[in-house]
């Protein structure tokens, strides 16, 4: 797949995502492969460096001499399978590699290697369905979530590491159109024409207080939604197609269903966190999304959310 380069803006405001360098933690297990050609697929559509990690946990300082041949080991297999990954994508051009060992608790060190790279974006890999709640559930992967001062992608298996389908769930908020602006920059640099944009929403329980029935006090919330989602499309016309919906249910259930009904590869929503206290809290419509997707999902976090956590992570 070709590079877009600068061609095609994707709207008539200035695109706000720039990655230059993805980071790809690693803990040399099957799943790690996942993330690994998820991380090269995102680093080659953005011409960035890809930095592949393993951090070294239980450690004595007398087996320093293994840490050398085991950081040669992983930068042959890592820029060996990057290769053989965008060659079977039909991808002819080449990504940087670089490798990074650390020893240490994995999320500290993770953090303070996200900051020492100033990596743009960090991609963890965990296992997909059933197996999730019991792997991310207070694992590092859920932890980076986070703590991290960057966007997520967390890479789920699947058949092909190639972005085809993106979903992206959004909300009346700016935290969520971040997300937006990076789901439509990403799919104009894979030369898609079209991503499906779902909005979810919940009829609130005091309706017939209000002297409502459930008809009519659903038909006002979907107009209210109606009108939100269709403020923030329309500051984003351009060569990508935004195909809206509107769905009613439990928030993070609705989202994953409709994000599987579309067969997506990628389903992308925006973080919360506005202050430092906030930064460490996610969002529980993302938390609980991140947890039941089947598909991989990238949790974008806004300029004021990377701020806040790197002001809360000064001690790091």
């Amino acid at each position: 797949m070709a590079k877009s380069g600068k061609a095609n803006p994707i709207s008539k405001r200035k695109a706000d995502v720039s990655i230059k360098k993805v980071l790809c933690a690693t803990d040399l297990s099957p799943c790690s492969q996942h993330a690994l050609a998820a991380a090269a697929e995102m680093a080659e559509a953005y011409d960035a460096t890809l930095i592949v990690t393993h951090i070294v946990e239980l450690w004595d300082a007398r087996y320093d001499f293994l840490v050398k041949d085991l950081g040669k080991r992983l930068a042959e297999d890592a820029r060996a399978q990057v290769a053989q990954e965008l060659e079977h994508l039909g991808k002819t051009e080449s990504v940087p590699v670089e490798v990074l060992i650390r020893k240490g608790h994995a999320g500290v060190e993770l953090v303070r290697a996200l900051k020492e790279t100033e990596a743009d974006l960090v991609v963890v890999g965990s296992h997909g369905k059933g197996a999730i709640d019991r792997v991310l559930l207070g694992s590092t992967a859920e932890r980076l979530l986070h703590v991290s001062p960057v966007s997520v992608l967390i890479a789920r298996p699947s058949p092909h590491p190639d972005i085809t389908r993106i979903v992206a769930a959004i909300e009346a908020s700016p935290t969520s159109e971040a997300g937006l602006d990076w789901a439509l920059d990403l799919a104009r640099r894979e030369k898609l024409a079209s991503i499906s944009v779902v909005n979810a929403f919940e009829v609130p329980t005091g309706y017939l207080e209000a002297g409502m029935t459930y008809e009519s006090a659903r038909k006002k919330m979907q107009e209210i939604h109606e009108l939100d989602i269709g403020r923030a499309l329309a500051k984003r016309k351009g060569a990508v197609k935004i195909a809206p919906h509107i769905e009613e249910g439990p928030t993070a259930e609705t989202i994953v269903k409709f994000a599987g009904q579309q067969e997506a590869d990628l389903l992308v929503l925006g973080t919360h966190g506005q202050s430092r206290l906030a930064a460490f809290f996610l969002g529980s419509v993302t938390q609980k999304v991140v947890r039941i997707a089947p598909m991989s999902v990238l949790a974008v976090k806004s300029p004021k959310h990377r701020q806040s956590i790197l002001e809360a992570l000064d001690f790091i």
